[in-house]
């Protein structure tokens, strides 16, 4: 192990002059001058990478950086590895050693000009600055000042004194992260050195010593705005939060202000939801998210999560403005029944009246079958270069597929009908329309745009996977008369504000709004939709929302007054959005937790790693467990399998995997045996396909004739293919 030490130096250091760094782009380092462990001659020093990697990350994102120590001057240095190339390079770097060098010394520190302070770890952080009451006092006054408090490993000893002015440990009731006392070698000379136990005083002083027992595997916890880690692993992801932190500023931080509204947040659920939004976004490849869970009128959770482009290492903030692909729909749904409720159109109004250029056959169709997608109406073609002119031509010269009223049938044709209806009752554009009255006529955070090439400044960039499951740049394209049907961009604050507004009947009454989210009375029975809203239940309780491009969702549970405003910008796996809404509803309110939905997604998860031996075993073990005796694991896993077969890049070859697993776990089902049939025929392998298929026929109900005729006809077809193939079955 290199270990460098530098000779203390005296420096004289200019007092009083006024930095030109902006306030919030300054950070404190506070590392320690101690060479030895203790009274011994066992050097020590201040971990070298600890130092470098948060230093890379904030000097990256602009921040300027200073040193304090208590004594000032020169520090030891140590745990070098040569072979890192940052680490390398800042070894090298005269300027930055000459930092570490000439360290600043308390007295000449003005807390107010920092934004953050970060505790570095190694030995040496276990002595003189956990007692040095001016470091503290530091400390306090930029946490105070509505600053970040972060530290690594043993830095977190230079917390453990943090008092506030009220006399409370600046971690009272808040999980703290360092080196656990279970990795310290506590026989050996260095560890009997130590003045303290870093975990022992944080719980005796009332904080929730929180810690990973796999160790160097990038843990670390965020509470509030006290970032700390574990070990050296963590080094970059602390930097990393305490960036976003302070990017997010008077937006995230607990009992700070967004738009006149505050932000009360648990500490707890915190945690909670930021564990799961990690994991989620880890397991499933989801790149950037922005959050906020809102109870009884206020916002309970809200964050930022991960990055908005992958090239520029952009990371979500409140400015990112986020395509919401289909959730523009619920603003459409607003904007008709405000006119609507100012009598300038009703539900019963055929659409005729409003549109003369429409075929015969369409005009008879009224508003609300437009609204409830009941139209029948074919879908409108999405081409680049095709105008709408020429869109109109193709349209209008194809059949009506159902009589209008009768089924639920969503196509992007009713949404260019109703934004037409609309420009053509307000005499306004669709877009000026939607500012104007549901946005306050300011469009701070708002852009109208169907197209990746707009140049559109915060837009975050989404990615799908391409045939490798790899992220690709997802070549979204809707022209200007179709941005009804998805062209909607926002922030989330701007969609928080909307959601306020909507829940304050500021844009409709609330009989309005009772009549928009009441099941449309469809012919077939259906009734899981209403006039442009999606309805559902969790738990017996009805949730009224959309989803948009499987990447987005809002959704409401009016009885439970909760909703929640998911943004995302893709995905390397389909995390099923509407699955992760329900559990972080469940997160936030435990009335709400759907076991179908944690144990789905938790199988998933593990068939995601393709390691079907470990899955066959943690199905198993799920299923013997007494509490999922009410579980359908054979749905669940058939739901599973199909996700697969019909994902952006069919994952054909698992899915088959995926419905093997259901067959050998459920022998004597028809329908997983016809599902793994299916799955054959649809990877060509007709074979595999016919003998599965027959095995269905076995197992299946004598008094299923539907089914049995079903699968009959379709062996006969696919004997008839083998025949044709001259292949042998």
């Amino acid at each position: 192990m290199l270990k460098i030490t530098f000779l203390l130096l005296t420096l004289s250091i200019l007092i009083g002059c006024k930095s030109s760094v902006k306030e919030q782009n300054k950070i404190l380092f506070v590392v320690s001058n101690q060479h030895t462990y203790g009274d011994t001659n066992l050097n020590t020093s201040n971990h070298f990478s600890e130092i470098v990697l948060p230093f890379d990350v904030f000097r990256k994102k602009g921040y300027k950086i200073d040193f304090v120590s208590p004594k000032g001057g020169a520090i030891p240095i140590g745990y070098l590895k040569t072979s890192d190339n940052i680490q390398k390079k800042y070894l090298y770097d005269a300027d930055f050693m000459g930092l570490l060098k000439h360290t600043l010394h308390p007295k000449n520190i003005n807390p107010k000009d920092y934004n953050a302070v970060y505790y570095v770890g190694g030995g040496a952080a276990m002595f003189g600055v956990p007692e040095n009451k001016e470091i503290q006092l530091i400390s306090r006054t930029i946490y105070e000042n509505k600053g970040v408090v972060s530290a690594v490993c043993h830095g977190t000893a230079g917390i453990v004194n943090l008092q506030l002015s009220n006399g409370k440990f600046l971690y009272e009731g808040k999980q703290v992260n360092g080196f656990p006392d279970v990795f310290e070698n506590k026989t050996d000379t260095y560890y009997k050195t130590f003045p303290f136990s870093i975990e022992k005083v944080i719980e005796r002083n009332g904080g929730k010593f929180m810690y990973s027992k796999k160790g160097w595997d990038n843990h670390y916890v965020v509470d509030g705005r006290l970032v700390t880690g574990q070990d050296p692993s963590a080094s970059i992801s602390v930097a990393k939060k305490v960036v976003q932190l302070l990017e997010n500023k008077n937006e995230q931080f607990n009992h700070d202000k967004y738009n006149g509204e505050e932000v009360k947040e648990n500490s707890n659920l915190k945690t909670k939801v930021d564990n799961y939004v990690n994991k989620i976004m880890r397991e499933f490849g989801i790149n950037g998210v922005g959050l906020a869970i809102i109870k009884d009128e206020q916002v309970i959770h809200k964050g930022y999560y991960g990055i908005s482009n992958i090239t520029h290492n952009i990371p979500i903030s409140n400015k990112s403005i986020f395509k919401t692909h289909s959730l523009t729909k619920l603003f459409v749904s607003v904007a008709t029944f405000k006119l609507l409720q100012d009598k300038k159109i009703n539900l019963e109004d055929s659409i005729g009246k409003y549109l003369s250029d429409l075929p015969l056959s369409w005009k008879p169709i009224k508003i609300k079958h437009l609204l409830s997608h009941s139209s029948g109406l074919p879908t409108m073609p999405v081409l680049r270069n095709l105008t709408e002119v020429k869109a109109k031509e193709i349209i209008f010269k194809k059949n009506i597929q159902s009589p209008w009223g009768k089924e639920y049938h969503y196509n992007r044709t009713n949404l260019w009908l109703l934004k037409r209806i609309i420009e053509k009752v307000s005499k306004q554009t669709f877009q000026d329309f939607i500012i104007e009255n549901q946005f306050n006529g300011n469009n701070s955070g708002i852009s109208f745009s169907g197209d990746i090439l707009d140049i559109v400044p915060n837009r975050v960039t989404e990615y799908y996977p391409d045939k490798n499951y790899e992220p690709k740049i997802f070549d979204f394209y809707l022209p200007d008369y179709l941005l009804a049907a998805g062209g909607l961009n926002l922030t989330l604050d701007a969609y928080l504000k909307w959601n306020q507004q909507l829940d304050a009947n500021d844009f409709i009454d609330e009989k309005s709004k009772s009549i928009m989210t009441t099941p449309f009375p469809y012919k077939n029975g259906s009734s899981f939709f209403s006039y442009g809203w999606r309805i559902e239940s969790l738990n017996t309780f009805k949730t009224i929302g959309f989803s948009g491009g499987g990447i987005s969702i809002f959704k409401k549970i009016p009885s439970k007054n909760i909703t929640i405003i998911l943004l995302s910008n893709g995905y390397r796996h389909d995390p099923y959005i509407e699955r992760v809404g329900n559990i972080l509803l469940g997160i936030a309110d435990e009335t709400l937790i759907d076991k179908n939905n944690l144990i789905s997604e938790e199988l998933e998860i593990a068939f995601n790693k393709k390691n079907y031996k470990n899955v066959y075993t943690f199905l198993n073990r799920l299923k013997n467990d007494k509490s999922n005796n009410e579980i359908d694991f054979e749905i669940i896993i058939n739901e599973i399998g199909y996700s697969f077969l019909n994902a952006i890049q069919p994952r054909i070859v698992e899915a088959i995997e995926v419905f093997k697993i259901n067959t050998q776990n459920y022998p004597t089902s028809w329908n997983s045996f016809d599902s793994l049939a299916e799955a054959f025929e649809i990877n060509r392998d007709i074979k595999n396909a016919i003998l599965n298929y027959e095995k269905a026929i076995e197992l299946i109900p004598k008094d299923d004739l539907a089914n049995i005729k079903r699968i009959k006809n379709h062996i006969k077809t696919l004997k008839k293919i083998i025949k044709k193939s001259n292949l042998k079955i």
